[in-house]
């Protein structure tokens, strides 16, 4: 199932699934189990992919740990609130004088497959 909505302090999903803004600056997922009990998963950082002044590049792979990724419009990029729930941010550095703006599907190619390559331990350049 799908977050319906997302606020800097929590969200549910239909399953029971809590996304909560953790004290360390992650957010922590907590699940109820069907006999009530909640149980946490591990951390998962949620960075967003926008151009802005916090982002890093993402051919540096600054990626740590489990890591969701939040797209955001075509047109406008991330909202506020969903900025604020991000842990960071990277960007696709592109080149010209061009509109420096993707296909959303684009985008989030390019960022998974950086993540695939940084979780498999192979460097931007490196021969597989």
């Amino acid at each position: 199932s799908h977050i319906r909505s997302l606020s800097s302090e929590s969200s549910t999903e239909e399953s029971g699934t809590e996304l909560k803004k953790g004290g360390d600056d992650t957010n922590v997922i907590t699940e109820e189990t069907k006999d009530g009990n909640k149980i946490k998963r591990s951390p998962i950082r949620i960075v967003g992919v926008e151009i802005d002044d916090r982002s890093v590049d993402v051919e540096s792979a600054p990626f740590v740990g489990d890591t969701a990724f939040m797209m955001g419009n075509e047109g406008q990029g991330l909202s506020e609130k969903q900025k604020s729930l991000c842990d960071g941010f990277v960007k696709i550095s592109q080149y010209g004088n061009g509109t420096a703006s993707l296909n959303v599907n684009v985008a989030a190619s390019i960022v998974l497959h950086r993540f695939h390559l940084w979780s498999r331990g192979i460097e931007v350049g490196q021969t597989l």
